[in-house]
């Protein structure tokens, strides 16, 4: 499992910062399998732990990935 922090993002209007700076952390999970020497499915997920400002959503994600060259 994998652990995320992330900070930073913080707007100004008009010469005045606003206090809606980014301060979010996520966790999630990878999975990789290979099917042969070129192909592999690749599965993830991710989920907000805490989320001050900005999106709080869950993510999940399936790839195919296929290698073009022989080594």
């Amino acid at each position: 499992m994998r652990q995320a922090y992330y900070t930073g993002g913080r707007s100004t209007v008009a010469g005045v910062r606003k206090g809606d700076r980014q301060e979010n952390s996520r966790c999630g999970l990878t999975l990789s399998v290979p099917l042969s020497q070129q192909v592999a499915v690749k599965m993830s997920w991710s989920k907000g732990l805490v989320t001050s400002v900005g999106g709080d959503f869950t993510m999940l994600g399936a790839m195919l990935q296929y290698r073009w060259y022989d080594d």
